[in-house]
């Protein structure tokens, strides 16, 4: 067994209480990579009421990617103990390259199964996990502490959200706390997009997916995974979108609000990752660089590869014909990035194409696809040993 294999096996060692009521409790206690669809999660359901109750689980989200159907729904008897499972689906952690930090986020209705009555009405469960293990390089990392000032950040006859202020020391990664006021009598979704930080794109979305009537204090998380990759040591700027959609009888709009936010940083660029490596593809629009950065995943070892978009235009770059060790790959960057923008993404060799005991991992061949409006090409053979 290999030292990930051991940690993931251990990764829910101690219980974690999902849900604490009167009338019931639902705790993670176990995790299983292995799963036949993707990782799963266990849990222990307890009953304390004197009803037959079914939990169903909606607004399921894998760090704020919507992950429908991931609660498995569980009907339990009058005083009864029994289990349940989370199932993170694969190919969606593998599309999202979602390879490290993971929060889970639900939305549960518990009902009486007999007579359909609702006993508990949007309660929210929240579960992180850390699928890699902390190294000697992680634990070194450090974000420099930012502060913003306070912000008005949208306010409508529907709806006003505030910018309260910015936690860089979060457990997932930074934090920045807002409050919301639905002036509506219905909830509505709240999701971010296209968040980037000093222009490096990052995964962001709201703690608080279902915003009740009413003044919610919540926040907006933001993944350490890319601060890490991409060795952004600190908070100079963040932009993002802010998306709201309500539908009900009473009730139904969408709409979306931009969002730059300055904090008290001075604008300091981190040019390491442009600068490392060998430049593969160059030009006004579009740089695109190996830069020599190995790192080990969950999925197998990681070709870090740095994408800068210099044009107005969103812009897609895909991996084709990917061979590694003179054997077709399965490996693949796909990546849609907005005007202006920068990545780290990660070209994936899978533990079974490599023989990691060799002292050269392996020789590495691939195409470049690259689309925006009005361009379209696919490169030349591209070759990196390792």
């Amino acid at each position: 067994m290999t030292d990930q294999e051991s940690y993931l096996d251990n990764i829910l060692s101690e219980e974690i209480i999902l849900l604490d009521k009167d009338e019931l409790r639902i705790t993670a206690n176990g995790f299983d990579a292995s799963g036949e669809k993707g990782p799963e999660i266990d849990l222990l359901i307890e009953n304390y009421t004197d009803s037959s109750i079914l939990i169903s689980g909606s607004y399921d989200r894998v760090n704020g990617y919507s992950a429908p159907d991931s609660f498995h729904p569980v009907t339990l008897l009058p005083k009864e103990k029994t289990t349940g499972k989370i199932t993170l689906d694969r190919s969606q952690l593998d599309y999202l390259d979602i390879l490290g930090n993971i929060h889970f986020q639900s939305i549960l209705n518990i009902t009486d199964s007999g007579t359909n009555e609702v006993l508990f009405d949007s309660c929210p469960i929240s579960l992180f996990l850390n699928l890699i293990p902390e190294t000697d390089d992680s634990s070194e990392y450090i974000l420099e502490k930012a502060t913003i000032h306070e912000e008005t950040l949208a306010d409508t006859d529907f709806v006003k959200i505030t910018a309260i202020d910015l936690n860089t020391d979060g457990s997932f990664g930074p934090e920045l706390n807002i409050m919301i006021e639905n002036k509506t009598s219905e909830p509505f979704s709240f999701d971010i997009d296209s968040g980037s930080i000093n222009d490096y794109m990052v995964d962001m979305y709201c703690d608080a997916p279902l915003i009740m009537p009413g003044t919610t204090d919540t926040k907006i998380l933001i993944s350490s995974n890319t601060f890490k990759q991409c060795s952004i040591t600190n908070i100079y700027r963040m932009d993002f979108s802010i998306r709201l959609t309500q539908s009900s009888p009473d009730s139904s709009f969408s709409c979306s609000y931009p969002v730059s936010l300055k904090t008290d940083l001075p604008e300091a660029p981190d040019e390491n990752l442009r600068t490392s490596g060998n430049v593969l593809y160059d030009t006004e629009e579009l740089l695109i660089a190996n830069t020599g950065i190995y790192k080990e995943t969950p999925a197998g070892w990681g070709l870090l590869m740095y994408i800068e978009n210099r044009t107005d235009k969103t812009i897609t770059i895909q991996t084709k014909d990917v061979v590694i060790n003179e054997q077709n790959s399965d490996a693949a960057i796909n990546i849609t990035l907005p005007p202006y923008k920068k990545t780290a993404a990660d070209l994936t060799f899978l533990n079974s194409e490599i023989d990691t005991s060799d002292s050269d991992l392996a020789t590495a061949k691939f195409r470049l696809f690259i689309r925006y409006p009005g361009f379209l090409e696919t490169t030349s053979d591209y070759q990196i040993v390792f």
